[in-house]
């Protein structure tokens, strides 16, 4: 499996060329495809979100602070 970058791509497919089958399957392999899962590990900066979110104890204690202010405790 090939990935190709896009302005590679590109240049397959100006007008009056024929890209190759190659060079098409090449294309279809540097793009995910809907049906794909995509590995977390591909996904840019998740790592670090995942990180930052609140942990359940936080989201439990901010909760009864809620609570208790509309309850006027």
């Amino acid at each position: 499996m090939a990935v190709t970058d896009r302005n590679t791509i590109k240049t397959w497919f100006e007008t009056g060329d024929y890209p190759t089958e190659q060079q098409f399957w090449n294309w279809l392999d540097s793009f995910w495809h809907q049906a794909d899962q995509i590995p977390t590990a591909n996904i840019i900066g998740l790592d670090t979100i995942l990180t930052d979110k609140a942990t359940v104890e936080e989201t439990n204690s901010l909760q009864t602070q809620i609570d208790n202010i509309n309850l006027g405790n």
